[in-house]
């Protein structure tokens, strides 16, 4: 039988008090206006309101929430983002999630349910269903299970440090729960604590033959194939988490950046135009769109694509040196050692910009300046076939011109 709205008020009541907040973040004025007149026939005494999720941050640092309710798309950004945020606080790790979400979003809400979300809510949603869901996740977080408790308590151990204590806490938890995602993907960030990578991958790989949607699982799978070198495992993953989460960009510049070790450039293009569809912001899309140009010598796109990938990232050394040798490339000399000179100011010993840099005064006729570069370039890497080659083109043309 559901609890009614007495029931669930004072439950409310007895969690929230007089002083804590209930949060609400979600875009829409009405669904915002509807969640409101629904918490406060529950008596819910404070209710925090947001549209995106920056602002939600903000007003976090000077409130004490007890509860969320959260849209799962808020201006074009992802909720579970913030979802994750919220888990690897130590304030709001073990605060209840309730997700709001459409008809389109349902495969992956049950995907983020490993990712620390307690309920949702499917758009429209009545008062009754509203009270149910926050009745159970109050409920159960005044009298949670066994097994919550033990991934809480493995939780609170990590965070503190106490490495081998969070592990007996997650190998209980799995025996608890042996189709349960959390305590293997606990267990593979003990064994990456431990540089185990060998070990965490084997317990990625359980989590995921146990729980094939588990996305938290793929991704870290996906970051430790990058990180030890496997490009084969880490496109496998992107390739994977892209048919889970078709609309994440991250996906889609891995996968565009496989097309262009295959030299697919059309596949390539393709993906990285859906990526800055998704998300303007994401820089290494751009730059991916910046090299595709290049490499088929439209310059004038090349440079739009860098430009505004160094507006997303300033300080990018591979954006800084590609957009340098595009204005190279078109005669823009100045413009393009000012370039090789920005990213030699972050990294002064790059051999690739020094090259560069030597190549561009070679352009120019100015030998001396070529040779001094040259060298350097050589200096940072003495197998650099392209630095030795101009350095032997310069030696001889000061030896035909004595």
């Amino acid at each position: 039988m559901k609890p009614n709205y007495r029931e669930t008020a004072k439950l409310v009541s007895e969690v929230l008090g007089e002083s804590s907040s209930l949060m609400v973040v979600d875009p829409s004025h009405n669904y915002r206006s509807t969640i409101k007149s629904f918490l406060q026939k529950l008596q819910v005494k404070n209710i925090i309101q947001v549209a995106n999720f920056e602002d939600a941050k903000r007003l976090l640092l000077t409130s004490d929430v007890k509860i969320f309710v959260i849209e799962w798309i808020a201006e074009g950004q992802n909720g579970l983002d913030f979802c994750r945020e919220l888990r690897k606080s130590v304030r709001y790790r073990d605060v209840p999630i309730i997700l709001v979400t459409s008809e389109n979003y349902r495969h992956d809400v049950a995907i983020a349910s490993e990712v620390g979300i307690d309920r949702y809510l499917l758009k429209p949603f009545s008062l009754e269903t509203l009270s149910d869901q926050i009745f159970k996740v109050l409920k159960s977080q005044l009298s949670p299970t066994n097994y919550d408790s033990v991934l809480q308590d493995a939780a609170k151990a990590l965070h503190g440090g106490h490495v081998a204590i969070a592990e007996e806490f997650y190998l209980k938890a799995r025996q608890l729960n042996p189709s349960g995602g959390r305590p293997g993907l606990g267990l593979a960030r003990i064994a990456l604590a431990r540089a185990d990578h060998k070990k965490a991958i084997q317990y990625l790989r359980q989590t995921i033959e146990a729980n094939p949607n588990f996305i938290e699982a793929h991704r870290l799978l996906m970051d430790i194939y990058l990180e030890i070198g496997s490009h084969d495992g880490y496109y496998k993953q992107a390739t994977l988490l892209n048919e889970l989460s078709p609309e994440n960009p991250i996906y889609l510049v891995a996968l565009a950046e496989k097309a262009l070790d295959l030299k697919d450039f059309a596949a390539a293009e393709t993906y990285y135009k859906r990526s800055v569809l998704l998300s303007p912001s994401m820089g290494a899309a751009h730059r991916g769109l910046g090299d595709i140009a290049f490499s088929r010598e439209e310059y004038d796109r090349a440079e739009k694509h860098y430009k505004k990938a160094l507006d997303l990232e300033p300080k990018n050394i591979s954006c800084l040196n590609s957009l340098g040798l595009t204005f190279v490339k078109i005669g823009r000399f100045k413009e393009g050692m000012s370039k090789y000179m920005a990213a030699l100011s972050i990294s002064p010993e790059n051999p690739k910009v020094l090259f560069n840099l030597g190549h561009a005064w070679e352009k120019q006729e100015n030998y001396q300046k070529a040779e001094i570069y040259y060298q350097h370039a050589l200096k940072g890497d003495a197998a650099f076939q392209k630095a030795q080659k101009g350095l032997e083109r310069i030696k001889k043309w000061i030896k035909n011109s004595a």
